[in-house]
C-alpha cells in the first residue's frame, strides 16, 4: 500500500484521462492521493474530486506563485473550504523567490495568512519552498507554529534539514531523487530521520527515471519508493511501509485495508 502525498489531479494535463490516472494508481498500489489546491478554484476541484473517488484527499490552499491574486475573500474561502469532511490539510502554501510571480512581501502575507488557518482548524501544512530557506525559517520562528509541517518537494541542504528535524517537521521527497544530476536531494533522503519522511509524485511535474520526459502521474510512485529503499539501504517493501505510515498518521487518514499491486500500463 501507498500514498502519493502531493499530486495535482486537478490540473488540465488530467483533463482527458483522470479516471484511467486514478485507476492506474490504484493497479500499482497507490490506495491513496493527497491533491493540493492551488488557488481557491484549484482546490475547490480538489474538494470535489476527493468527494467523488474514495482514493482521494483534499488540500486547500494558494501556491506562493498565486499569492499576487490573493485577496481577503479568497483566504476566507479557504478556510471554508477546509471544512470539507474530505480536506486533510492547508496548501500547498509558501515562499518561491526564484520566480517573481508575486512580491515577497506578499508571500509572506498570504503564507502566514495560511498558517493561522491551519492554527484554527488543527490541520497539517503542506508548504512548497524554493531559493526561501531563509525566509521560511525566519516565519517559523516568529510565528511559534505548533501544527504539522511537511516540507514538500524537499530540496534543501543538510542544514535546512536539520532544522525540519529540530521542529519535528515532516519532508517529502520527489522522482528528483531518482535524477543522476541531484546528488543534494538525494543525499538528503539518506539522512532525513525515518519517522518523518514520505513520498510523493508531484505529479504532472517531476516524472522520475525510467519515466522522464513523459507526463507524471501516481502510478509511477513505485520508482520513488524503490529509489528511495536503495539510497535508505532497506528493502522496497520495508520503505513502503514506513512512507505509508508516516503519511496516514500525519494527514489523519484511516485505512484498515491496502490495494493490489500490478504493473503500470500508461498505454
Amino acid at each position: 500500500m501507498l500514498v502519493d502525498t502531493h499530486c495535482h489531479l486537478d490540473f488540465p494535463e488530467f483533463d482527458r484521462d483522470r479516471e484511467g490516472v486514478i485507476r492506474r494508481a490504484r493497479d500499482v498500489g497507490v490506495q491513496f492521493i493527497v491533491n493540493p489546491g492551488t488557488d481557491v478554484e484549484s482546490s475547490r476541484k480538489a474538494v470535489r474530486l476527493a468527494e467523488n473517488h474514495k482514493e482521494v484527499f483534499a488540500a486547500v490552499g494558494i501556491h506562493p506563485h498565486e499569492a499576487v491574486k490573493a485577496t481577503i475573500s479568497d483566504l476566507r474561502q479557504i478556510e471554508s473550504l477546509s471544512f470539507g469532511s474530505r480536506v486533510v490539510a492547508i496548501g500547498e502554501t509558501g515562499l518561491d523567490f526564484h520566480y517573481a510571480d508575486s512580491s515577497r512581501e506578499k508571500q509572506k502575507e498570504v503564507f502566514m495568512a495560511h498558517l493561522d488557518i491551519a492554527f484554527r482548524r488543527n490541520l497539517p501544512v503542506i508548504v512548497h519552498q524554493r531559493d526561501a530557506t531563509q525566509d521560511i525559517m525566519d516565519i517559523f520562528e516568529k510565528v511559534k507554529f505548533q501544527g504539522r509541517v511537511v516540507l514538500h518537494c524537499f530540496g534543501g541542504d543538510g542544514q535546512f534539514l536539520q532544522w525540519c528535524s529540530e521542529k519535528n517537521f515532516f519532508v517529502s521527497f520527489t522522482g528528483i531523487i531518482t535524477f543522476s544530476n541531484a546528488r543534494k536531494t538525494a543525499q538528503a533522503a539518506t539522512m532525513a530521520p525515518v519517522d518523518n519522511v514520505f513520498l510523493e509524485t508531484d505529479a504532472p511535474y517531476l516524472a522520475p527515471v525510467p519515466m522522464r520526459g513523459k507526463r507524471n502521474e501516481p502510478c509511477f510512485l513505485p520508482y520513488i519508493v524503490e529509489k528511495f529503499a536503495l539510497l535508505r539501504g532497506i528493502e522496497t517493501i520495508k520503505a513502503q511501509q514506513i512512507t505509508s505510515k508516516n503519511a496516514l498518521e500525519f494527514f489523519s487518514i484511516s485505512t484498515d485495508e491496502g490495494a493490489k499491486t500490478n504493473d503500470c500500463d500508461t498505454s
